[in-house]
């Protein structure tokens, strides 16, 4: 089977898939005074390729208004000229409903202020007065409208309203967009997260609330005004405390039905006569009514009338580790003009207000004590007096850090991330290197006690410290993560970075594909060791050493380490130190953190396996792994190993993670399962399916003391794995360990003439790394039926017995790919391509083909396109050659740009189009429509477009003039003008004239590998001749993960023994009756035993 290596696999691995949204409708102009178009930056309509390269979407990250922006790829700059061809863009589809000038503002982050730019246009062209955008980006997100060394600010100029398409190109790379602005105003200038975001579609709901929604009402009474919605003829108004009651619309929350565009609540005669109760929560909504009683439900909206007493002190009430020099700080309460405020060290003297205690009136909401003890708890309070009076406020408290000496001068910081609340990450190492939390990552469950888990838009800033450095050190950390991206876990900088390189940086990062990677960047010196996944949701342990007269070094969980020679610059880590993001807020790393160490010297094997241990009395090494999840069959008993002193073992076992953490000896609820000398425990009640259980070990030492374990957990899933394709890897056939997809899966590599599949690559990584449902990996399955059935065995050692634990299901996951073209009996023709555009120099498209000898024409009724772009194309074409710079003439129908008449007259020139001259009706054409490309004995190609294939209009734009020698390709070309994303066409009624051959089509991906399948049946076998089909004939078009059950009976039915299953067959064929058919490829993934 090695031979695989150099078998050439037509199997295409989709990858880098460039993601987005694909809009059905465009942005709406606002019409206000303004003219606003707003829109967030990963919102585009189409992320247009060019050479390879695209935007790419990045984040969420902290500074983002929305949950991500697009960065200008890497190394993709230098547009200053001729970008229109040659640089990537972004589109956005705008309704516009005023003309004129409009200015272009746009938030972003930028390195350096001359550098990281980008150009604007409109309709695919070049605007004088929009290009090279740039000087105002740099270090931070801000709105600019600037452009370099150019007096005026971006702006584009609007000559008939209706549909248009901005466009964004790269100038120079780097760039980060977060969010863009147009606006009519030249004296608009947005801030902060700017103004709302544009609507797509026709406004049915109420919208543009006031007061806007999450904010602070600053009174106990309100009007409510809305905007209404273009169909509304009356409104439904609900308001009330209690968010449900609005969402449900119950009857106390019913205000009526007005036509008025506003609602009083808070005086007498309205609701809450009595005024709006303070510190609460309010909630609205309106539904807008039609003329003939159509509902169009609403949005809930709320807004905050803040409490008249303080509140939101800082530090947070009973936070523990506040450093001595802290100041306090608090929101007012509602109408709060003065603060009298207690500060001491007695709960009752402050409750009390005894004369000491207080500190006298205060204008701002924040006081400074001093300098206070160590180690000691304080506590304060806040009167508010408004005009209404005076508020007494709750008695708050918090403790200072205490002293911690340095015990061992090497250990640099040690962040142990156990407090469990507060914003403070205390370095227990002696130090002082304490860090806070930003943007609020959460205190969770780690893997000793508390951790800390990041949700990929916040992280921890740490104090940096010039006593380590790139030269020489250590840095080791618990991660639990499903992340597969580039994120930074670890993050240590001389000054300021991004994690993209070309920096002095050190970081340990989460990759693309699950793994983990040590980092040292330097100019192009940089040391990256890579491991394998670690994303799988379980706890590691991650290691990175350096020594710049050495080597770099990656362990995980303490095994064999990846060694690279280190060559990377020298530099101290006192600009940034992170966890969870680098100093740019881009790469957020999600998922949990614990237990960071970091030592000015290099951890021998041994130093690390102690410190994975912590603790060296407490009982380790837990069996199931702590966090882990198992087969039923896999686990009946539990083990650990004991304690450096213990003599014996306190066991504690439950379902309830808290009743097991708080129990002791004398537990009488069945916690406390006893004392014993083996390190090993059943429990007598069995472990049960789907069960999550929970245990403890306390070690009883041979000194008389008790060291407390921690609470391990394990779960047993709702399911038995029969295979979900993580254990396979890529290792050598002949090491220890190999363990390759191909070997255990049985394919058809050896037998060729009876089974066409292919499992796997045909170079590492084998199994498919980016396409998969559940985990890290998934089976990649080709199909060629030409020898009339291809199917893949596994061999099974476990599970072999289906009969037990109530099993009835067999379950798996698959994913095919899209039809390249399929011409059904009744002449619909059905076409899929995920490609970039049929423009530029060259194209990329599937091509649908027969040959044309001399003049001819083609007709086609363009059914159906999907709206993938606004330049997606689906048409009829004339080309010289199949070459992607080939000479060629088309027709389209598009999604956004109506009927298109473009040609390419030179081979490997840029492609024109009909732009200058398309008539309105033309623009404004949509599918299903009629296009008809017709070429002359003098090389002329003229177009033509008709509503019924009756009567036809002639493109504005004949004839164009192409030379083509007389035998030329003639058919359907469709593109989705967005690589990676399917675009799905049909036509209809597709006729040809002149001399055309052959009477079949020929179909073909042109400039780009496109997956595509035949239709073929897919068929699960067990024990090679107990065969069930999918019920689905085209299951293997399906190109979204679709779960398959089977019924257990269906192969009991024929004659399978449950109690010994021995092999499980995938394949696309008629296992019984193979006949010669089509090929293509699909994935499989977590093939799993259920209950019904």
């Amino acid at each position: 089977m090695s031979g695989k290596l150099t078998y050439l696999l037509s199997f295409v691995l989709v990858m880098g898939l460039i993601g987005g949204v694909v809009n059905a409708d465009p942005l709406r102009q606002d019409t206000g005074p303004d003219g606003i178009v707003s829109v967030e930056a990963e919102d585009y309509d189409a992320n247009v390729e060019v050479g390879g390269h695209a935007w790419v979407e990045t984040g969420p990250t902290e500074g983002f208004i929305g949950n991500a922006g697009m960065h200008a790829p890497n190394g993709q700059g230098g547009h200053s000229s001729d970008y229109v061809d040659n640089s990537e863009r972004l589109e956005y589809e705008i309704e516009f409903e005023k003309t004129g000038t409009h200015y272009v503002w746009i938030l972003a982050w930028g390195a350096d202020g001359t550098d990281d730019s980008c150009h604007v246009g409109l309709d695919g062209e070049a605007t004088p007065l929009s290009n090279q955008m740039s000087g105002g980006w740099s270090g931070g997100y801000t709105w600019n409208n600037s452009r370099y060394q150019m007096p005026e600010p971006s702006q584009i100029d609007i000559i008939t309203a209706g549909l248009h398409t901005l466009n964004i190109w790269v100038r120079e790379d780097g760039l980060i967009i977060d969010k863009i602005v147009l606006t009519t105003n030249p004296d608009y200038r947005p801030s902060g997260e700017g103004p709302q975001l544009s609507h797509r579609g026709a406004r049915l709901k109420a919208y543009n609330p006031i007061p806007e929604d999450g904010t602070i009402h600053e009174d106990n009474w309100v009007s409510l005004n809305w905007s209404t919605g273009e169909t509304a003829v009356s409104h439904d108004v609900y308001f009330g405390d209690n968010f449900s009651e609005v969402n449900e619309g119950s009857a106390d929350t019913f205000r009526g039905n007005q036509t008025a565009t506003f609602y009083v609540a808070g005086f007498p005669g309205f609701a809450f006569p009595d005024g709006l109760p303070t510190g609460k929560t309010y909630y609205w909504r309106i539904d807008e009514v039609e003329a003939d009683s159509t509902i169009n439900k609403g949005d809930v909206w709320s807004f905050v009338v803040p409490p008249r007493k303080a509140h939101n002190p800082s530090p947070a009430e009973d936070t523990e580790f506040i450093d001595p020099d802290t100041t306090l700080s608090w929101t007012p309460g509602l109408g709060a003009k003065l603060h009298h405020l207690y500060f001491g060290e007695n709960f009752d003297d402050v409750n009390a207000g005894t004369p000491d205690t207080y500190k006298g009136p205060i204008a701002d909401a924040t006081y400074s004590p001093g300098t206070l003890a160590l180690d000691k708890v304080y506590y304060w309070r806040v009167d508010e007096f408004a005009l209404t009076g005076t508020s007494t406020g709750d008695v708050w408290s918090f403790r200072t850090i205490s002293e911690i000496p340095v015990t061992n001068p090497n250990l640099i910081s040690w962040w142990k991330i156990d407090a469990g609340k507060g914003t403070r990450v205390v370095d227990w190492s002696g130090h002082n290197n304490h860090g806070s939390l930003e943007n609020n990552p959460q205190w969770s469950d780690g893997f000793d006690g508390v951790g800390l888990e990041f949700d990929g838009t916040n992280f921890v800033e740490l104090s940096t410290t010039d006593m380590i450095g790139s030269d020489i050190g250590s840095v080791c950390l618990w991660v639990k993560t499903t992340q597969a991206g580039v994120g930074m876990i670890f993050y240590g900088t001389a000054g300021g970075g991004d994690g993209f390189g070309d920096q002095d940086e050190l970081h340990i990062n989460m990759m693309d594909n699950g793994g983990v990677e040590f980092y040292i960047e330097g100019g192009d010196n940089d040391v990256n060791p890579e491991a394998s996944a670690v994303n799988d949701d379980a706890w590691h342990h991650i290691t990175a050493t350096w020594d710049i007269n050495a080597e770099a070094k990656l362990y995980v969980d303490g095994g064999d380490p990846v060694s690279v020679p280190h060559t990377a610059n020298e530099f101290t880590l006192s600009g940034t130190i992170r966890l969870g993001q680098p100093a740019s807020r881009l790469r957020f790393y999600t998922g949990l953190i614990d237990d960071v160490r970091m030592y000015n010297y290099v951890l021998s094997p041994d130093e690390i396996a102690l410190i994975m241990r912590g603790d060296v009395t407490l009982a380790w090494n837990p069996q199931p792994a702590n966090g882990s999840t198992s087969n039923i069959d896999d686990v009946t008993s539990v083990s650990w190993s004991a304690g450096d002193n213990a003599a014996q073992h306190d066991v504690y076992f439950g379902s309830d993670k808290d009743a097991v953490a708080g129990a002791d000896a004398s537990d009488t609820s069945g916690i406390y399962r006893g004392r014993q000398g083996a390190a090993n425990y059943t429990p007598p009640e069995g472990i049960e399916w789907g069960q999550s259980s929970y245990w403890r070990i306390d070690e009883n030492n041979t000194d008389g003391t008790v060291s407390t374990g921690r609470v391990w957990s394990f779960a047993i899933a709702d399911h038995i794995v029969v295979d979900d394709f993580e254990s396979y890897n890529d290792l050598d056939e002949s090491e220890p360990g190999s363990n390759r997809i191909y070997l255990a899966w049985v394919d058809g590599f050896d037998t060729p003439a009876t089974n066409g599949s292919i499992v796997g690559y045909a170079t590492a990584p084998f199994a498919e790394q980016t396409i998969v449902h559940g985990g890290s990996q998934s089976m990649p399955l080709a199909y060629d039926n030409a020898v009339g059935k291809s199917e893949a065995t596994l061999t099974l050692t476990y599970p072999r017995d289906w009969s037990s634990h109530g099993i009835g299901v067999l379950s798996l996951w698959f994913r095919g790919n899209p039809v390249g073209f399929l011409e059904q009996p009744d002449g619909i023709i059905t076409m899929n391509a995920a490609s970039g555009d049929i423009w530029n120099t060259a194209d990329e498209f599937r091509y649908a083909y027969k040959q044309l000898s001399g003049a001819g024409s083609i007709t086609a009724q363009v059914l159906s396109v999907q709206n993938t772009a606004a330049w997606a194309k689906v048409g009829v074409m004339i080309r010289q050659t199949p070459d992607p710079g080939s000479k060629f003439a088309a027709v389209y129908i598009t999604p956004g740009n109506g009927c298109r008449f473009q040609v390419r007259s030179t081979p490997g020139s840029n492609a024109t189009s009909d732009t200058p001259v398309a008539t309105a009706e033309q623009i404004a054409i949509k599918a299903p429509y009629w296009v008809k490309l017709e070429r002359d004995a003098a090389d002329n190609f003229n177009g033509y477009y008709s509503s019924d294939g009756v009567s036809w209009q002639a493109m504005s734009w004949n004839p164009q003039k192409i030379s083509m020698p007389p035998n030329v390709y003639i058919g359907l070309a469709v593109t989705s003008n967005n690589p990676g994303v399917n675009c799905e066409a049909q036509f209809s009624d597709v006729t040809t004239t002149g001399s055309v051959s052959p009477l079949t089509w020929t179909q073909e991906a042109i400039g780009v590998d496109m997956a595509s399948n035949d239709p073929e049946p897919m068929y699960v076998a067990l024990n090679g001749n107990a065969v069930v089909q999918h019920d689905n004939p085209n299951a293997a078009l399906i190109n979204d993960w679709t779960q398959w059950n089977i019924d257990l009976q269906a192969f009991v039915d024929q004659g399978v023994n449950l109690t010994n299953v021995n092999t499980i067959t995938i394949g696309f064929g008629d296992k019984n009756n193979p006949q010669a058919s089509g090929s293509g490829s699909a994935y499989f993934d977590d093939i799993r035993l259920n209950r019904p």
